[in-house]
């Protein structure tokens, strides 16, 4: 039995590993600190990850058209030839990485990134970041100097949350520092005496456990805000003090947004009056919380949408306090703030991903800045842009141009489809690791670090291992000379020690800002940055007349239970439940489908192909259908996969993306459905 913790999402859930028989199982932990032995379904599937034949077990080139089997010696050679070739000829930053989700929760694989980026000399760099969340860090970042920080709530301790775009029993409260069990923390929250309202067009799960939800019309969250930060002042709930010594330019967003009465707010977003009056008071009188999260970053106005979250909740002075938000300090990872605004739409060293496929083909002058590098060369560590990023008919034109790809993964995906050199990673439970993100996101500063659980399978590497000696051989160095073992490079830079083992849970960090000043050159949260010159823009899309064709339909998000984008659909139960897309019921009768038809719908850059469901959780007028799932049918995989082809991304055209921070829209644009036999 090894004691570790999942990397399924930024949680780092302790967890348990036992190996019977050649049967692997994980589960919780029940001495973890921090999880306290909650773990959820797909945490428990790590199992059959790691178990799964389908896993990459040996590294492959492309030859003939087909990937084939080869030794490591001859897969390190060839790709570190061609990538000294694309350097010589185009510079080494035409040489991009791609980091995905299994790289974001896992130290081992950051630090494998940043090895590869630093020997490679680049640092063109796209990550899942970009793709369904940036919104939120973008405006932290331009508010309060803080980088990869957003406010965290106390959830023991707040009085009132208002959830915004979010499924927070399947999605534990992320992104961004969250907290174990999703239904739990709601259950507690109204067993003390709390308030949770839910403001979400679809009707989740998570809403049967609020006092109150609103069924949002797709695309207004930014009027309901606006509105909501209305009320806020003109009804005199402003904490005036606070605003004073704490913030800076608060007022002039108020008085772009506007004054906003409950009946213009109603007609807006599709609400009654009387139901937002009733959770406008419930909010200020608690005071509660605005948690704004991937739902409505993946929507139009995003960066706007946040930064009136932020609004609404500096006005209440629940930012920094300890029974509101907790406003991460630093990273124990790090040891130090990390601190910084964007650079124009480059967030960090990071490029909005949406703009990765015009850096590949740069025929778009217009939309592609300046400085982004004409990437000629591609490495993915733990991603699938072919599928979760927009325009995916963009995306495979762009990936088959390349001059080189790269893929390392644990398993065949659409991106492998495309790639020169596909390398066997490792799971998560087969590598030496600790937790990057909660270390630093949680109230209580959560550490943990793990041993390797299960033994490395066929030709199976670790990602640094793989990294260092690409670099190694990119510079003509001896392979072989490089060192087998990485713990020690791991805890030097995650500065473990041996408590880190099962998870340690430091004091509660809190009001460090209120004290000191935020790192702003004002000591303030600013609100008097780029993002709120949009406010009116974005509050004039958001009267856009509904259309009244019911084979129109706007797009709303969802977070399936069973899978993390496009990872877990490998796992056969969930392959089975698939990525259906849900309609109303009403819906389904004016256009004649019913539950388990096969649909064709067709969005602004591309088709989809769904098995449909019909739910009354789904408002009328809206298709609801995740983003990042399914893949074709695979050279090489024994299962296959026919129900979980649909895929959102592919209805995105890619064109629409938000000017302040560069987050595709991936939901409330425009659809259209019919039966298909296809």
């Amino acid at each position: 039995m090894t004691r570790s913790f999942c990397r399924i999402c930024e949680l780092g859930c302790g967890s348990v590993v036992e190996v019977e028989d050649g049967n692997v199982t994980v589960g919780p932990d029940p001495q973890n600190p921090y999880s306290k032995g909650y773990f959820c379904v797909k945490g428990r599937w790590a199992g059959a990850v790691e178990t799964d034949p389908d896993r990459l077990d040996s590294p492959l080139l492309r030859s003939g058209g087909r990937l084939a089997p080869v030794s490591w010696a001859e897969a390190i050679e060839s790709v570190a030839a061609k990538l000294r070739g694309v350097a010589a000829a185009h510079g080494p930053r035409s040489i991009a990485v791609f980091s995905g989700n299994s790289a974001a929760y896992s130290g081992h694989l950051s630090l494998a990134v940043r090895n590869l980026m630093a020997g490679l000399g680049t640092d063109t760099l796209f990550t899942a970041l970009t793709v369904d969340c940036i919104a939120r860090y973008h405006v932290a970042a331009e508010a309060m100097n803080l980088m990869y920080a957003v406010p965290v709530p106390f959830y023991d301790a707040v009085p009132g949350m208002l959830l915004m775009g979010s499924n927070a029993t399947v999605s534990q409260w992320s992104p961004g520092g969250s907290t174990p069990g999703g239904a739990k923390v709601a259950r507690d929250l109204r067993a003390r005496g709390g308030w949770l309202g839910v403001v979400d067009p679809v009707r989740h799960q998570i809403a049967d456990l609020a006092d109150d939800h609103l069924a949002i019309r797709p695309g207004t969250d930014a009027v309901f805000l606006a509105a909501l930060l209305h009320f806020v002042w003109s009804e005199g709930h402003v904490a005036r003090d606070y605003v004073a010594r704490h913030c800076l330019g608060l007022e002039d967003v108020v008085a772009v947004c506007g004054e906003w009465s409950p009946g213009d707010t109603a007609a807006v977003c599709g609400l009654e009056a009387a139901d937002i009056q009733r959770v406008f008071e419930r909010v200020v009188s608690r005071p509660a919380v605005v948690l704004d999260r991937s739902g409505l970053s993946m929507a139009p106005n995003a960066t706007v949408t946040a930064g009136l979250a932020l609004a609404v909740n500096a006005s209440l002075g629940r930012l920094d306090i300890e029974d509101g938000l907790f406003v991460p300090d630093y990273s124990v990872v790090r040891g130090r703030a990390i601190r910084g605004r964007p650079d124009g739409v480059r967030y960090g060293r990071e490029w909005p991903s949406a703009l990765m496929s015009e850096a590949i083909l740069g025929t778009d002058t217009l939309r592609k800045p300046a400085d982004l590098p004409r990437v000629k060369a591609l490495i993915v560590v733990g991603g699938n842009p072919a599928r979760s990023l927009p325009n995916s008919g963009r995306v495979a034109e762009a990936l088959s141009a390349l001059d080189l790809l790269v893929v390392v993964d644990i398993y065949p995906t659409d991106t492998t489809r495309f790639a020169d050199a596909v390398l066997p990673g490792s799971g998560h439970y087969q590598r030496p690791d600790f937790n990057l993100l909660s270390a630093g996101l949680t109230p209580q500063r959560y550490r943990i670090w793990t041993e390797t659980a299960l033994p490395l399978r066929g030709d199976q590497r670790e990602e640094l291992w793989i990294a260092n000696r690409l670099v190694a051989a990119f510079h003509g160095r001896d392979v072989d000379g490089q060192p087998g073992t990485f713990r020690d490079s791991l805890a030097n830079w995650g500065q473990a020690g041996p408590e880190w083992t099962g998870g340690v849970v430091g004091v509660t960090r809190c009001g460090r800002y209120l004290k000191e000043g935020f790192p702003t050159p004002s000591g303030r949260i600013e609100f008097d940055r780029p993002w709120t010159e949009g406010i009116g823009a974005a509050l004039r899309s958001a009267r856009a007349t509904p259309p009244t064709d019911a084979c129109v339909l706007a797009v709303a998000g969802r977070r399936l239970s069973h899978a993390v984008n496009s990872f877990l659909h490998h796992i056969p139960e969930a392959a089975a439940r698939g990525n259906p897309a849900l309609i109303s019921p009403a819906n389904a009768q004016a256009l004649g489908l019913t539950a388990g038809d096969r649909v064709l719908v067709e969005g602004p850059g591309g088709t989809t192909v769904a098995v449909l469901a019909v739910s009354k959780r789904v408002p009328d007028g809206s298709i609801v259908l995740a983003h990042g799932w399914g893949h074709r049918d695979l050279e090489g995989m024994s299962h296959v996969r026919k129900q979980s082809g649909a895929n959102a991304n592919a209805l995105t055209s890619g064109e629409d993306i938000d000017a302040h921070c560069g987050m595709p829209v991936y939901q409330s644009h425009l659809v259209r459905i019919s039966k298909t036999t296809g």
